[in-house]
């Protein structure tokens, strides 16, 4: 790629390298990892927290690729700019649609299944208005985290990524307890068929890491940054999203029909 694209300007450069690190993970690590583990093992038994480990694996190389890109960019648009600047406006609009729609998307089924898994605190979340009103709550309260201003905004960021994590590394501290040998000896490969079928679900789970890209233009130092908080953060999720796996199949092998499996191993 000749040349560089010149640094954004008018914008408060506040975001670190630990704040990207944190927009990647929480865009990362949605609520999907919250119902993938079902199906994981539903599909691929012993083998399944294995599936992480390939997923993450052909991940990287996506990452990798943003990476290289984004070294070279310190203004906003993430992909947007990249297609913009290298094939032109028509291409930019186009990437910034698919980001758009794909974005909308996801937000929907986590907002989703983030009241749900609520609802298991408190059913009347799991239904009619209620149901309606706590996603219409989520869509709320990150929207007051974008215009409170960016260094509010990543302050906000840091308490909900705490937050997030928090239940899943007790999950899996207490769960390795009762860790199960055989994933590491007795686990077979699932026919290739099946293989296919069930990374391509788990892929869903390592998608959001883009988000990170985006406010390049509020960065520190945004070529340096963002690629090392990209690589790193993904690694860091593979391994994670390993372990909530062992921890699942170890302590509830049967929950595979479960809408809620981590709630149920944490009831076990």
């Amino acid at each position: 790629m000749k040349g560089r694209a010149e640094a954004g300007v008018g914008l408060n450069k506040e975001i670190s390298q630990l704040g990207f690190g944190a927009i990647a993970l929480n865009g990362t690590i949605g609520a999907g990892i919250f119902a993938l583990p079902a199906i994981a093992v539903a599909q691929a038994g012993l083998f399944s927290p294995w599936i992480y480990v390939l997923c993450g694996l052909l991940i990287m190389l996506i990452v990798l690729a943003f990476a290289r890109v984004a070294s070279y960019f310190d203004d906003t648009g993430g992909p947007v700019t990249y297609a913009g600047r290298a094939f032109g406006p028509f291409a930019g609009f186009q990437a910034g649609w698919l980001l758009t729609l794909s974005r909308a998307a996801a937000f929907a089924a986590n907002a989703h299944l983030m009241v749900t898994y609520a609802g298991w605190l408190w059913p009347p979340l799991l239904d009619g208005g209620w149901h309606r009103g706590g996603v219409l709550l989520i869509c709320a309260a990150l929207a007051w985290i974008n215009v409170v201003g960016v260094r509010q905004g990543m302050l906000a960021l840091f308490a909900l990524t705490v937050l997030k994590l928090l239940p899943l590394v007790l999950l899996v501290l207490l769960g390795l307890g009762q860790l199960n040998p055989e994933i590491f000896t007795g686990a077979e490969l699932p026919p290739l068929d099946s293989l296919g079928e069930t990374m391509l679900i788990v892929f869903y789970a390592f998608v959001g890491f883009e988000s990170a890209v985006i406010p390049a233009g509020e960065a520190r130092d945004a070529r340096r940054d963002i690629p090392l908080a990209l690589v790193r953060t993904i690694l860091a999720i593979t391994l994670f999203y390993f372990f909530i796996q062992v921890v699942t199949i170890s302590v509830a092998p049967d929950v595979g029909s479960s809408e809620t499996p981590l709630a149920d191993v944490a009831l076990i």
